[in-house]
């Protein structure tokens, strides 16, 4: 009842109302995640990537684009011949260091997303972390994140929503480990140091392809900060990108999530 008062307040402060409905049934999908949503590992040529799957897809490709304010680096079609129709079925996005041109080129990473399509609309129905990016985010650490999604504990106002969650669980070794996000991120632009805690500061940009196969950044910066200990263990994650806070407390098994609201 809490979550359907707080969908109609969305929705009375919005000309677009319909999309506040769609996004309340997509974080509802959370909350009975054995029904709705699988994480798996899934076969690659380049090794094993990690798999998100929504079993019923209901969020629409415009609404997902929206909100992730980044522009594919490439998006393929498919020819329906019964029908001669085409439909968009996968959008591919690419980022890498903002600061360092050679590692642009040679080392950035990809996710993709999958669509199923329904009456002329595209919606998400898969998401998949390239291999690189799986060795630090493995289904082990991406599940229980995601199901901590499903909260009651948060603040609405006009500007901005603020919400508080717990984790149930969180498999230690299943945490990246400061020689593990070297070898994949590659060196942090800053390590900041406090007595015997460390800061790995990286950040990041969306990346577009031009026609000569060229990568350039689309100025839509990504920080990421990895707190560790003197083993070099993971104890917090900070990320920040457009209009959203993440954090995460690895000791509490607690969290944040800060979205700025915009119409």
């Amino acid at each position: 009842m809490t979550r359907l008062c707080v969908v109609l307040i969305l929705s009375c402060l919005s000309l677009s109302a319909c999309r506040y409905w769609v996004l309340y049934d997509f974080a509802e999908q959370f909350c009975e995640f054995e029904e709705f949503i699988a994480i798996d590992w899934q076969a690659d040529t380049e090794g094993r990537q990690v798999k998100i799957h929504f079993n019923e897809p209901i969020l629409e490709r415009s609404i997902l684009l929206r909100y992730l304010n980044a522009h594919a680096f490439e998006s393929l079609n498919k020819h329906i011949a019964t029908t001669n129709k085409r439909y968009l079925y996968e959008d591919k996005f690419a980022f890498a260091q903002s600061y360092s041109e050679s590692d642009r080129m040679a080392k950035h990473f990809q996710f993709t997303l999958d669509y199923h399509s329904l009456d002329e609309h595209s919606l998400l129905e898969s998401a998949y972390l390239d291999s690189r990016l799986s060795q630090l985010f493995s289904p082990a650490l991406v599940e229980p994140i995601l199901r901590s999604l499903c909260s009651d504990d948060y603040d609405l106002s006009l500007k901005r929503l603020d919400m508080r969650f717990t984790l149930s669980s969180l498999s230690k070794p299943s945490l990246p480990t400061k020689q593990q996000l070297i070898a994949v991120f590659g060196q942090a632009k800053e390590i900041i140091v406090d007595t015997d805690r460390q800061t790995l500061r990286y950040e990041f940009d969306f990346l577009k392809q031009g026609k000569q196969g060229n990568w350039s950044p689309q100025q839509k910066p990504i920080f990421m900060h990895f707190g560790v200990d003197a083993q070099g263990n993971l104890n917090n994650l900070h990320i920040q990108y457009y209009k959203y806070w993440y954090w995460l407390d690895v000791q509490s098994l607690s969290g944040r999530l800060l979205v700025i609201r915009s119409e």
